[in-house]
């Protein structure tokens, strides 16, 4: 009697369970690994954007921030479109200005979307409590909030006695939030 080589029905099956297993797990996996790869990328960009505002500082006007371009700034800010910015700087610096000469061309999301700055002021009222922080709730990933006398508190952004100083609050994926200040 003769013996047939060959795979049995049952080891054709579960050699395609395995691979199907394995092909499951790196689409789960993928997705998610990009995912925390672009908010690594906005957090990078995020402690460029403070490098850059203490450069200016350093740089002008013994400290001070830029201006809002037409007065004081309500609560509700400034909104920057970064579609909208010129690269270089103006006369008289403002954020936008900042925008523009500082960051430059090449300040884009991972997703390769402009960022949006929304610069406001942090409330003195607002002392141990937080400030502007209800402003994520329902954030896009290509705006950065920009709080004028605030720290980061955690993720949170509270008030600062200091006027020169500047917290920045963005939403990231993975994450509910990236703080960083000056």
């Amino acid at each position: 009697m003769r013996k047939l080589k060959g795979f049995t029905l049952i080891e054709v099956i579960l050699v395609l369970a395995v691979a199907g297993l394995i092909m499951a797990m790196v689409f789960v996996g993928v997705p998610a690994l990009t995912a925390t790869q672009r908010d690594s990328s906005r957090k990078d960009q995020m402690l460029q954007f403070i490098s850059n505002l203490k450069s200016y500082q350093a740089n002008n006007n013994r400290g001070s921030l830029p201006s809002s371009g037409g007065g004081e700034m309500t609560v509700d800010g400034e909104l920057i479109k970064g579609e909208e910015v010129t690269f270089g700087l103006g006369d008289g610096v403002t954020w936008k200005d900042f925008y523009g000469g500082y960051l430059g061309e090449n300040f884009v999301d991972p997703n390769g979307e402009k960022y949006d700055l929304l610069v406001m002021d942090c409330d003195a009222n607002a002392i141990g409590s937080s400030c502007a922080n209800n402003v994520l709730d329902d954030p896009e990933f290509y705006t950065i909030y920009v709080v004028k006398n605030a720290t980061c508190k955690g993720i949170d952004v509270v008030y600062s006695a200091n006027p020169k100083s500047v917290a920045i609050l963005h939403k990231m994926e993975r994450s509910d939030r990236y703080c960083a200040n000056t």
